[in-house]
């Protein structure tokens, strides 16, 4: 039986005061905004650009104990993660927009992150996740600064820097995943775990 996450609610302060942070600021689409009188409340849902099923509910606070949760839904862990094709683009654009980051980019294992709060406190995780083909295992991360990392199976296998990771990029977007693997395995010389077929006759297969 398929089923799917579709809403996360947010508990708010106010609709307007929030639509302004999470479509103005953070460039979310707004989906609906429907008033309902019978409960004297608005459906507001948004979703940032290019998601299919998921969105938040914006839900505007009406009791003590709800009020009490705005900013803390979580008890100051993580609240939602928002995954984007491209960190240093998102992330420079929402600190251009006043955006706080609680906790400052991080390269990981799995990608790039860093934390950062809406307006009323609640923390985002911003990811950029590597791209990754499970049969041979290599990845890799674009940094800030124009380098590229290159990882097999979790562990930094090689940085290109300047024309090799200009050079490396643009072969990469012509190309498939297939192609960048086997880019990877050549460029990092890790043919025995990733690519023998195609390396035959590097000296690490002739044992």
């Amino acid at each position: 039986m398929p089923q799917s996450l579709g809403l996360v609610s947010v508990v708010v302060r106010d609709y307007d005061e929030a639509l302004a942070f999470y479509v103005d600021t953070l460039g979310f689409v707004l989906r609906e905004d429907t008033y309902q009188p019978a409960q004297d409340k608005r459906w507001v849902v948004v979703a940032p650009p290019g998601a299919q099923e998921s969105g938040l509910l914006l839900a505007r606070a009406t009791s003590a104990q709800q009020l009490a949760c705005v900013g803390a839904q979580t008890g100051g862990r993580v609240f939602l993660f928002l995954y984007t094709d491209d960190f240093w683009r998102d992330f420079t654009a929402y600190k251009a927009k006043g955006v706080v980051f609680v906790r400052e980019p991080k390269q990981e294992s799995y990608g790039t992150v860093a934390v950062f709060q809406d307006l009323y406190g609640n923390l985002w995780d911003l990811v950029q996740t590597m791209t990754e083909d499970n049969s041979l295992g290599f990845t890799y991360q674009t940094r800030k600064n124009g380098e590229v990392e290159v990882w097999h199976r979790g562990k930094l296998a090689s940085t290109l820097r300047g024309n090799d990771a200009a050079d490396f990029l643009q072969e990469v977007e012509a190309g498939d995943e297939a192609t960048a693997q086997q880019l990877m395995a050549r460029i990092t010389g890790n043919y025995k775990h990733g690519n023998e077929r195609t390396a035959s006759h590097h000296p690490r297969n002739r044992r």
